[in-house]
């Protein structure tokens, strides 16, 4: 009988791929997480106090500090538990584009307009500050590549030519 692993467990997402970190999002959920423990004895005075007002079937204050508390060591121990299967990105200066390497991309055909993206592991994305996921379809594509390569993405709509200027 095989026993199953708990999502905790894993230093792997469900596709086998590593899940990655960068050092200021280990630090931001360590912070976090430092923040969610010290709130659990003020969340958990008022579920006693709210208990105390009487019938629990009926209380909806203890209901709301029940979820509450229940809330707080859920997001606790999902935290954790990242943090615990987390790889933390380490930048190498390879002179190619990895996991944590910020890119300055020259869209070819684009009268010179450049966009400068950070690689980052999938919990980190936030495309609209120019932090992209390794796994997404640029990310992906970048990988492995050096100045003055070209990488072209095709979507649904068009295909796209990035040339790399410049990886930091």
């Amino acid at each position: 009988m095989r026993v199953p692993t708990r999502r905790g467990e894993r230093k792997y997402d469900d596709d086998g791929s590593e899940q990655f970190l960068t050092p200021e999002g280990a630090k931001r959920l360590a912070s976090t997480l430092i923040r969610l423990e010290s709130e659990i004895p003020k969340a958990a005075e008022e579920k006693a106090t709210a208990a105390a007002l009487g019938d629990r079937s009926e209380n909806a204050e203890y209901k709301d500090a029940k979820a509450r508390l229940s809330g707080l060591h859920s997001r606790i121990e999902s935290i954790k538990n990242r943090l615990k299967s987390a790889v933390v990105i380490k930048k190498k200066d390879s002179g190619q584009i990895e996991i944590g390497s910020t890119v300055t991309l020259e869209i070819e055909n684009g009268n010179g307009l450049r966009k400068v993206y950070e690689i980052v592991g999938q919990y980190e994305t936030n495309p609209g500050n120019g932090r992209i996921s390794n796994k997404s379809p640029l990310g992906r594509a970048l990988i492995g590549h050096g100045v003055n390569d070209c990488v072209t993405i095709k979507t649904p709509v068009a295909e796209t030519v990035y040339r790399v200027v410049e990886i930091r």
